[in-house]
């Protein structure tokens, strides 16, 4: 994967979900956003 169109993925997930870094119990839905996000 570009390693720049993750790191908007991640900034746009982050900027949506109002959470620079999600809890634990949340990573595994965050992690899979970024994913979503990176392949849309």
């Amino acid at each position: 994967m570009n390693l720049l169109l993750q790191a908007a993925a991640l900034q746009f997930v982050r900027k949506l979900s109002g959470f620079n870094k999600p809890s634990k119990a949340n990573q595994a839905a965050f992690d899979a956003a970024i994913e979503r996000v990176s392949t849309a």
